[in-house]
């Protein structure tokens, strides 16, 4: 089972939001209870724009509760690439947009107290191999104007050779799970409907109408801000999606000083601490590989090891993971969807923490009818296929082989007797693609296996007992239930008994 440290951490008790049970309308209807939505609803409530929000799970369920708490100007895939791809202007207004964004999560966590655990600290770039490219990001930030500094003896964590690091100071940290349960307990309080457990399964964009299983919301203008939009767009073929794993312990003292700690290499690490309540941990996250064709264990594996200098063994451990869709020009999509009017947000790639920020700005900007200096940067209209066409060609073959090529040599269905408990697979059965799992009490779960957004095959995630799309990054718990992505259906129930005849025996 993994568990995030901010669920464990948190001090602000979740908000008793109700499920939505009837038919409402509003100036302003918001899918997703991440850091995009609720800040977008706090700003348009301030304004006094009625505003109903819908969370499939509870408040920071998804990629918000599961952050690393960074907040930084920069990019983890780093700036230089962006201005290879735009400009060096281009460069200087992605790190000064987001840095306004940063500056709004310090005004509001000022307003929440201590429990947003928000404090400024210096951001560190460091390698144990070739120096390349931290120097030409180096390069990249003094060239467009962003104050970087290198230092040349830096107490690092990890296996640096070298304690050289480029240094950017006054990025931030804070407790993203405290925070955004402030956040939404403050947009109620300025009269947003918060509604939790209210899974929007189908959105009508002409009518402007968003349905629940037991309600629906009629709206002027939909944001969905739910990472990757619900349903079917064209920013899905573009984008590729990750999933990234993190490890965190409670340690006696701090090995590792206050600040964002970026080691790159073969594979790249981010290391911080934590403390709260009189405690203190050690955080390491990495290991990102692509949804759906990732081993799970041993990405794990991979970070367990690389921390376990940090994060004693014999104590208590908690391990996570959370999902990242990357555009393929370096920038997210954020804006008005030119096909149907409907807002997105998406395409943060690891950066979401202060792109969702940045996001929910943009937005209100726009339904207020302010002008938003950032928004024609991320516009979510633009197509730049020059810049895009690498990834979009990579997200394709992803695609193809998910609806031809994983259809072709399954295996055929040898009873539920062919699975050890804890076992999963996907086989034919009767004309069928099956998924199967075998939970540790003997009982045999069975479903589609088609993913219900694009009927590509889903992959067995073992760390996560989940099955995961691996075109554009749906993800389905053991009974079919959607955990996130763009999809809108579940994948439907396997009735056991119509499989058809056993063809095979343990």
């Amino acid at each position: 089972m993994t568990q995030s440290i901010w669920r464990v951490t948190a001090q602000v008790q979740p908000g008793a939001y109700p499920k939505l049970v009837d038919d409402v309308e509003v100036d302003v209807a918001i899918v997703g209870g991440g850091i995009t939505g609720i800040t977008c609803a706090a700003l348009l409530a301030a304004e006094g724009r009625r505003v109903a929000l819908l969370e499939a799970r509870t408040i920071a369920f998804g990629t918000t509760g599961n952050s690393t708490g960074n907040l930084y100007e920069v990019l983890s895939s780093g700036l230089a690439p962006v201005g290879q791809k735009w400009s060096r202007q281009v460069v200087r207004d992605v790190a000064t947009s987001r840095r306004q964004a940063i500056e709004l999560v310090e005004r509001f966590a000022g307003r929440f107290g201590e429990a947003s655990c928000f404090r400024r600290c210096p951001l560190y770039q460091y390698t144990s191999g070739d120096w390349s490219k931290i120097q030409a990001e180096y390069d990249a930030l003094k060239d467009a104007g962003i104050a970087a500094r290198l230092e040349e003896k830096a107490a690092l964590p990890g296996p640096a050779a070298q304690s050289r690091a480029m240094v950017v100071d006054h990025q931030a940290q804070f407790h993203p799970l405290n925070y955004l349960r402030s956040l939404g307990a403050h947009a109620a309080e300025l009269g947003v409907r918060v509604h939790e457990h209210s899974e929007v399964v189908e959105i009508d964009a002409e009518h402007h109408v968003l349905h629940t299983e037991s309600g629906s919301v009629k709206a002027k203008e939909i944001v969905l801000a739910t990472h990757t939009p619900k349903g079917i767009f064209g920013v899905h073929a573009q984008m590729l999606t990750h999933r990234e794993y993190g490890v965190a312990g409670e340690v006696q003292s701090l090995q590792i000083p206050a600040g964002i700690f970026w080691q790159d290499g073969q594979t790249k690490r981010s290391f911080r601490n934590l403390e709260i309540a009189g405690k203190r941990y050690v955080i390491a996250v990495g290991a990102p590989d692509k949804t759906g064709l990732h081993d799970s264990e041993k990405a794990l594996a991979s970070l367990r090891s690389i921390s376990q200098e940090y994060i004693p063994l014999g104590g208590e451990r908690w391990e996570w993971s959370a999902q990242g869709y990357e555009s393929p020009d370096l920038l997210p999509y954020i804006g008005r969807n030119p096909m149907d009017e409907l807002y997105i947000a998406t395409g943060f790639g690891t950066d979401g923490l202060t792109y969702g920020t940045l996001a929910a700005q943009i937005i209100a900007d726009d339904i207020l009818g302010k002008e938003n200096p950032w928004a024609t940067l991320y516009r979510a209209a633009r197509f730049s296929p020059v810049k895009s066409i690498k990834q979009i060609l990579e997200e394709q073959a992803i695609a193809l082989k998910g609806l031809v090529a994983d259809r072709v040599g399954l295996p055929e269905y040898a009873g539920p007797g062919s699975l050890e408990p804890g076992q999963a697979a996907v086989v034919k059965a009767n004309g069928k693609k099956v998924a199967l799992y075998r939970d540790e009490a003997g009982t045999v779960q069975a479903v589609s296996a088609v993913c219900t957004h694009m009927g590509c095959i889903v992959h067995w995630n073992q760390v996560e007992k989940s099955w995961d799309c691996p075109c554009h990054g749906s993800r389905f718990d053991i009974c079919g239930d959607i955990i996130e992505g763009p999809a809108l259906s579940p994948l439907a129930t396997v009735d056991m008994e119509a499989l058809g005849p056993r063809t095979g025996k343990k």
